[in-house]
C-alpha cells in the first residue's frame, strides 16, 4: 500500500524566502507549485503548504465537497468570460455618489443553479462563510481551485531547472460559475441603460435606481444587496472608491505571462535558464 504523504501547513512567506529555506533544508532539490493564493513545496517525500492563514484548510474541505458533487466529470468547454466592463465610465471621471449591487455568493449560487453542486453543499458552505470574512475568502478560493493553473518550478542543486504550467481538467466548473455570473451582469447592464457605470465580476455599479437590479437578479435566482458608493475615481489601471467609510481599490488582474515574469523577478538569482 502506498504510504500517505505527510502535509505540513506553514504560514505564508515571500517566494524568495521559501526558496532560501528549501535550498538549505533540501540541498537545493525540490519542486515549487505557485498559485494566486498559495505555494506548495515537495521534497524528500514531504509536502509543505504555505497559505495565508489556517483558514486555508477550509478551502480544501469546501473544494472536496464540491468535487464530490460534480462526480469528477470532465467537460470540453472553452468559455470566453469578461470579468469586467467599464463602458459606462471615462478615464479621469469622478462621481461623488452612486450605487453598487453585489450578488450574494455569486459563484456558489451559479454552481447550485446549474446543478453542479447540491443544495445541501450550497447551504453548508454558504451558511458557514456568509458572516466570516476569512471563511468567505476560503469559499472564493475553493471555487477557484477548479481552474488552478499553477506555475511549476523545479530546482536542482539550488538553481531553477525549468518552468511549466499545469492546467486542471475541471476548469469547466470554475468557468461555468464565471460565465453565469457574467450573463447576469450583462442582463443588468442592458436594463440600466444610461444609469450603467461598470461591472466587476459579481458587482454592478450604477448612478441611481439600484432596486430594479435587485429585483431582476431575484427573477433569475440570484440574491443580492445594495451598497452606497462614494468618491469614485477612474484611473488608467484602477478604480478607487469608498464603501462604508473604507477605501476600495480595483486593479486589473494579471495574465499568466505577467505571473511568470513576477515570479522570475522575485527569485531571479536562482535562474540560469
Amino acid at each position: 500500500m502506498k504510504q500517505k504523504q505527510t502535509i505540513h501547513y506553514v504560514n505564508n512567506m515571500p517566494l524568495n524566502e521559501i526558496v532560501d529555506w528549501a535550498n538549505e533544508e533540501f540541498e537545493g532539490n525540490f519542486e515549487l507549485k505557485v498559485t494566486q493564493y498559495t505555494k506548495t513545496l515537495r521534497a524528500n517525500g514531504e509536502k509543505y503548504f504555505f497559505g495565508d492563514s489556517p483558514m486555508d484548510k477550509m478551502t480544501f474541505i469546501f473544494y472536496q465537497k464540491m468535487l464530490k458533487d460534480s462526480g469528477g466529470e470532465i467537460r470540453d468547454m472553452n468559455f470566453n468570460v469578461s470579468y469586467y466592463d467599464f463602458s459606462g465610465i471615462q478615464l479621469g471621471e469622478r462621481i461623488e455618489k452612486c450605487y453598487s449591487v453585489d450578488i450574494n455568493s455569486a459563484y456558489l449560487t451559479a454552481l447550485k443553479n446549474e446543478r453542479i453542486i447540491t443544495p445541501e453543499t450550497f447551504l453548508y458552505i454558504n451558511n458557514i462563510t456568509k458572516k466570516d470574512k476569512k471563511l468567505k475568502m476560503s469559499r472564493l478560493k475553493s471555487v477557484g481551485m477548479f481552474a488552478k493553473n499553477p506555475v511549476i518550478i523545479n530546482f536542482e542543486d539550488g538553481k531553477v531547472k525549468d518552468f511549466s504550467h499545469e492546467k486542471s481538467d475541471l476548469s469547466w466548473i470554475f468557468f461555468t460559475a464565471c460565465k453565469k455570473t457574467e450573463d447576469a451582469m450583462r442582463i443588468c447592464r442592458q436594463l440600466l441603460g444610461h444609469n450603467y457605470l461598470f461591472y466587476w465580476v459579481d458587482g454592478i455599479f450604477m448612478k441611481e435606481n439600484p432596486q430594479i437590479i435587485v429585483d431582476k437578479l431575484a427573477e433569475i435566482g440570484l440574491e443580492s444587496k445594495i451598497e452606497i458608493v462614494e468618491n469614485l475615481r477612474v484611473y488608467k489601471k484602477s478604480l478607487i472608491y469608498n464603501k462604508d467609510g473604507v477605501e476600495k481599490v480595483l486593479f486589473l488582474p494579471q495574465v499568466n505571462g505577467e505571473k511568470i515574469n513576477n515570479i522570475k523577478k522575485e527569485i531571479g538569482q536562482y535562474i540560469t535558464l
